[in-house]
């Protein structure tokens, strides 16, 4: 699977974060970093990343369940290509 499609749902999850009344400055400040990056990841900075994605996750699976299930699709995508 190309980065460009993981890019793009990295966009829209900015989107979605954007939307809601949470405290997801970090999570956005990543998530902004590793779209225009993501191609130049290490394996150890994708799995960093990873790893973090799944802590936030965590902490927003109760009151955004929406958003908790496009984060784990992204998860899913990156497991796809071998992340």
């Amino acid at each position: 699977m190309p980065f460009s499609e993981i890019k793009k749902n990295m966009g829209t999850l900015s989107e979605k974060l954007s939307e809601i009344p949470a405290d997801t400055e970090k999570l956005e400040a990543a998530i902004g970093e590793a779209k225009d990056d993501i191609d130049k990841y290490t394996p150890e900075a994708m799995a960093d990343f990873v790893a973090f994605l799944k802590a936030e996750t965590e902490t927003l699976e109760r009151e955004h369940p929406d958003l908790t299930a496009f984060i784990n699709q992204l998860m899913v995508t990156l497991s796809n290509i071998g992340i």
